[in-house]
């Protein structure tokens, strides 16, 4: 069974030695693939360049963001532009189809090779320390300290890649879903026939629990500044995906421990992180010195960086973002390396609006947040940034605004709409994406510091409200708007949106987080002609929601995975 999951562990076949069975003779005494914590090395870069470096449009770091937003309330599709997978996710069908040849399969493809990249040299350390052998011969104390890091990157690096398959592979973690099996649990390297063939399938408990048990090690190991390079792993990070998992599963005292680490340690006695930069400043830095004489955005606790190195990008990215052309560079000299604050990326003579751009505003999210005072597109001279909207340095520097078509072939693209032409109505858009000077190569958010000032208020809230409120005004005072004197759950949420909105597929964590129903009044697509002028978006027929235990909110494993099994996992 399982094609892809064979072509992850042939990588662990070509790096350890065994007997296969005795079919090979051999002369002299096995040899480890490795002969110290510098050879080591080479595999912890190794889940990094799977996730990062090589994925492109089957990227799970864009797929499963873009997806998870237009499956939620907060984007609508354009019918223009939807393609692949996103017309099962967007009318909340994602349980109905099989993924065979397209897009979603080559993200399996990916994730488990970032599982398999972790098990081969984990497997490799483990079983030495439990049979007690030292890891390498002769170890000093800096090579001790030097395989301590590289165990807690492959433990969250593993962990990682199964928070990105369970966000996609399986439905959330709750009593009704908790002892259901969706996807194989693979916890170290076994080459065996049946082990290939029929890999354990994990219950929806046992994966949660198994990434909980890797981000417990892994934040024991990393150090609190991983030095090795940008984009790697920190105790921090660990610590937020702890949150995130803790409050999925509603365990709220451990996802309150978690922010609770990262605001008092990470923030307030070590210092490493705050909210002292724009907005835009987590969005518009490259990796290559060239473009930057800065590199760090202090918000940022981890984050992917893309190279020119790597073999492309996560493109996929630009579905849910104005910045369509994600190929373009900036216009020369249109920029300065020491600008950390430089917001020119994609913006002017150089922008291309992207034929693909898919997602953007849901005009009622649009209203419900406040920035916008209607929400209906066609009223062109309402539905347009409100005051508030105009004051959020969040909506000034990392969204969009474009007024419908006018036939104009020669008006403003950065003021009318000319990619749709058919789009006549106003338009709110991300534009988070590809905003650094190097645009293709932007360095991309995973966590950042705002997710859990505002997670911890959501979880304070009914035990310290004072506390709740603190954490919500560091957010707003961050994007330049005056102090709430209170706050409510509604206002958490409201802030949450236009501060994490189109972003790590936040939105829909939020929700199953809070136990909430997935909007029923979003509009399909069948109220729009795609030959007309005349459409209003909103007048489809409402999707269905999607209420908890949101046991169909999931997409179903490659059926070519089952060709060699013979037989589908049982998800009872």
């Amino acid at each position: 069974m399982k094609k892809h999951i064979l072509l992850t562990l042939i990588v662990g076949l070509s790096l350890t030695s065994c007997n296969m069975d005795n079919f090979f003779e051999l002369d002299r005494p096995e040899v480890t693939p490795w002969q110290n914590v510098n050879d080591l090395e080479y595999m912890i870069v190794s889940p990094y360049t799977a996730h990062f470096q090589i994925p492109g449009w089957q990227s799970p770091l864009a797929m499963i963001s873009y997806y998870g937003e237009l499956a939620t309330d907060i984007g609508l599709a354009n019918p223009w532009a939807i393609e692949q997978e996103a017309i099962y996710w967007y009318p909340r069908k994602m349980s109905t189809f099989d993924v065979t040849g397209e897009q979603t399969e080559a993200s399996f493809k990916v994730l488990y090779g970032g599982v398999g990249t972790c098990n081969v040299p984990l497997t490799f350390i483990e079983e030495r320390e439990n049979a007690g052998l030292p890891v390498f011969d002769y170890m000093t104390e800096d090579d001790k300290q030097t395989l301590a890091r590289q165990k807690g990157e492959l433990y969250f690096m593993r962990a990682y890649s199964y928070w990105m398959i369970s966000r996609l592979f399986m439905p959330p973690y709750n009593e009704a879903n908790a002892s259901k099996r969706f996807v194989p649990l693979i916890t170290n390297l076994d080459p065996t026939q049946e082990a290939l063939r029929n890999p354990y399938m994990g219950t929806v408990a046992e994966i949660y629990d198994f990434m909980i048990s890797d981000l417990k090690k892994a934040k024991a190991l990393l150090p609190e500044k991983n030095n090795q390079g940008r984009g790697r792993a920190n105790k921090y990070a660990a610590s937020a995906f702890l949150m995130r998992i803790y409050w999925l599963m509603g365990n709220t005292t451990e996802a309150l421990k978690e922010c609770n680490f990262i605001i008092e340690d990470g923030v307030e006695r070590n210092q490493l992180f705050d909210l002292t930069e724009e907005p835009i400043r987590a969005f518009n830095r490259n990796a290559e010195p060239l473009y930057t004489t800065n590199p760090v955005a202090r918000e940022v606790i981890w984050e992917a960086v893309l190279t020119a190195e790597g073999f492309n990008q996560p493109i996929a990215l630009a579905r849910m973002s104005k910045a369509g052309g994600y190929n373009f560079n900036s216009q020369s000299g249109s920029y300065s390396p020491n600008e950390l604050n430089w917001t020119g990326g994609l913006r002017g003579v150089n922008f291309q609006h992207g034929s693909w751009a898919c997602s953007y505003w849901n005009p009622r999210t649009i209203k419900y947040v406040g920035w916008a005072t209607t929400d209906d597109p066609l009223d062109l001279t309402s539905y347009v940034p409100s005051d508030e909207a105009k004051k959020d340095k969040r909506f000034l520097q990392l969204h969009a605004f474009l007024k419908g078509n006018n036939g104009d072939t020669s008006a403003s693209k950065e003021e009318y709409e000319q990619t749709f032409t058919h789009i006549k109505w106003n338009t709110f858009w991300s534009d988070k994406y590809f905003r650094a000077p190097y645009a293709r190569y932007t360095n991309v958010p995973i966590v950042r510091l705002p997710e859990v000032y505002l997670t911890r208020a959501s979880l304070l809230l009914a035990s310290d409200v004072e506390q709740a409120r603190k954490d919500v005004n560091a957010v707003r005072k961050r994007a330049g708007l005056s102090d709430l004197l209170s706050v409510t759950e509604e206002d958490i949420e409201k802030e949450r949106i236009k501060e994490l909105g189109f972003e790590a597929n936040d939105r829909l964590t939020y929700l199953v987080a809070m136990n909430k129903s997935i909007d029923g009044t979003k509009p399909s697509l069948d109220g729009v002609d795609l030959n007309s002028d005349t459409n209003n978006p909103m007048t489809g027929t409402p999707i269905p929601a999607l209420n908890p235990p949101y046991s169909e909110m999931y997409v179903p494993l490659p059926s070519i995975e089952y060709l060699y099994s013979g037989s589908a996992p049982s998800v009872k």
